[in-house]
């Protein structure tokens, strides 16, 4: 980089103002050892075991809830939150303590990495934080540079060609950096940002916020093309592989699919318009033909671009079982993948609707998937999540054909150059991690 860059530090440790080469030996792993964190699993134990002989914590009367403070339920909720969280990680020490650590880099952060992005070259990575901080990791120099902001980094996009970055963030700003670390521009929205993409052939920014709006800028000038607003909170969204269309989703159960030229969106909803179902993914065939949205109800819906009409409802087998991940691909058919929180990635059929395979990327734990990635045209797949693997997977035979580990806690995010046979890893262990496939 041209710029010199700061090494990421752990949570006590100031940063440096010279450029230090990445840490690869990861003597400063921001959790606790195999051992310590076998003990603690083996502690848990034993206190489970108290509380099925009443011996241990006085239980809520749920009749009682309506009575508390929201400052009071929040404190119930984040303490069960911890508890979940101390589990899953005693869990993952257990089972995988013996495993090899397939990382080839990791780059440290003060708390949970949350979005992450590959460049198209391979060279950079690059991954936002819950401690408001992002960093791009350059692959070839070894060397990192990172950066503090006000708040919350909450998704992050590399340009087609390689030469910026766009960093959302939730004090309602979008950031616009090169790859040698320089800013160009901060573009100013209204609310917080939950999602940025670039355009696939130019330097224009698509970003959705809070607020329902979405906002197109171009990169170069940093100045505002055009904003489509609904007034409905955006929870996701992407850019077709055509450029022509954004299609996004929103809390209420809608999807719009947006024609920016004149402003127009065509909708459908994903549930009954009594009801409201959050949309919590989407994804686009590289004909730009046919998406699909996953939902917080389990099902995904199926639906054609260029008329913005739902086509099919792929049902779920478990209303609670919300879909974190889907991927639509035309393979010697058409195929909808989705990965849910019970830990299974299910294949559809998009012609027929029938669930075809099946597949178990968290064993005996029901450990949410929570991302897929797949290679357009190809029968590879890969999926993600909260037990902290990464499985490789060949669809025509549901048979697991690689898996990859490392972190210490969950996998919150990742992308995949199948190109470059590289991957980009964010954990809830701090750490933003590099794999080759």
């Amino acid at each position: 980089m041209d710029q010199e860059p700061q090494h990421s530090q752990n949570e006590n440790s100031s940063k440096p103002e010279k450029q230090e080469k990445v840490d690869e030996e990861y003597e400063d792993d921001v959790i606790d050892s195999d051992e310590e964190i076998i003990e603690g699993a083996d502690r848990m134990e034993g206190e489970e075991v108290d509380k099925e002989n009443g011996d241990h914590e006085e239980e809520y009367d749920e009749d009682d809830e309506k009575d508390l403070s929201d400052s009071e339920l929040a404190r119930r909720d984040e303490e069960e939150m911890m508890q979940q969280s101390a589990k899953r990680v005693c869990y993952i020490a257990k089972k995988y303590s013996s495993s090899p650590d397939d990382r080839k880099q990791k780059i440290d952060f003060n708390d949970g990495v949350m979005c992450v992005s590959i460049s198209k070259d391979g060279n950079f990575i690059a991954g936002g934080s819950c401690d408001n901080s992002f960093a791009v990791y350059n692959v070839p120099t070894n060397k990192v540079f990172q950066q503090t902001f006000e708040n919350t980094v909450s998704s992050v996009s590399f340009s087609h060609d390689n030469a910026l970055l766009a960093i959302a963030n939730y004090d309602a700003t979008i950031k616009i950096y090169d790859v040698t670390g320089t800013m160009k521009y901060s573009l100013d929205g209204y609310d917080e940002f939950e999602w940025v993409k670039f355009h696939p052939q130019g330097h224009v920014v698509i970003a959705g916020s809070n607020d329902g709006t979405i906002w197109l800028w171009n990169a170069d000038s940093g100045k505002l093309i055009t904003s489509l607003s609904c007034g409905i909170p955006s929870t996701v969204g992407c850019v077709t592989p055509d450029g022509k269309n954004v299609v996004a989703g929103y809390e209420d159960g809608s999807v719009r699919v947006w024609f920016p030229k004149t402003g127009v969106p065509e909708k459908f909803m994903v549930c009954p318009q009594n009801e409201s179902v959050e949309v919590t993914c989407v994804d686009v065939m590289k004909d730009s033909k046919i998406g699909v949205v996953g939902s917080a109800d389990g099902n995904c819906t199926i639906f054609n671009v260029q008329t913005g009409r739902s086509l099919s409802t792929l049902k779920g087998e478990k209303e609670d079982a919300s879909v974190e991940s889907a991927v639509v691909n035309a393979l010697h058919s058409k195929f909808a993948f989705t990965g849910s929180l019970d830990g299974v990635v299910r294949m559809y059929d998009i012609d027929t609707g029938r669930l075809t395979r099946r597949f178990k990327h968290c064993g005996d734990e029901e450990l949410s998937v929570t991302k897929l990635d797949m290679q357009q045209g190809s029968y590879m797949l890969a999926s993600f999540g909260m037990d902290s693997r990464i499985r490789l997977w060949d669809v025509r035979a549901e048979h697991c054909v690689k898996e990859m580990g490392g972190h210490n806690d969950a996998i919150l995010c990742a992308e995949v150059n199948w190109e470059k046979k590289l991957i980009v890893t964010g954990s809830e262990d701090h750490t933003m991690a590099l794999f080759a496939l």
